[in-house]
């Protein structure tokens, strides 16, 4: 058969436009060690500080049960929480350093304990 009576096929290859990459990393021990050991450290912060927290909580609570403040008024042992703990050693270092802030539910957290 000539050529010219012959279907024709043609064949185009071209690049494709997407690109794909793979990394791949490996991490090393002292990598592990210290993700762990920064956990440790925060655990152990948290407990150095829950634990006088629940002491305080605790007094707080047993306050409420048995004594009123000056006012005659209940100590609101439901208000106190970490923040209000945390606010409480900052009006203890504040009057230690001369500037005592008027801070009446606070120092009425402190008098109560």
């Amino acid at each position: 058969m000539p050529l010219g009576n012959r279907p024709q096929a043609e064949i185009i290859m071209k690049k494709a436009n997407k690109k794909v990459t793979y990394y791949r990393t490996f991490n090393k021990v002292d990598t592990y060690l210290s993700y762990i050991g920064g956990l440790v450290g925060t655990l152990i912060g948290m407990i150095f500080i829950m634990g006088p927290y629940t002491e305080k909580s605790y007094e707080i609570s047993l306050a409420k049960k048995v004594m009123k403040d000056n006012d005659h008024e209940e100590i609101l042992s439901e208000n106190f929480n970490l923040f209000a703990y945390l606010l409480m050693g900052l009006k203890q270092l504040l009057a230690i350093l001369g500037c005592d802030p008027n801070w009446k539910k606070t120092q009425s957290f402190i008098d109560s304990s």
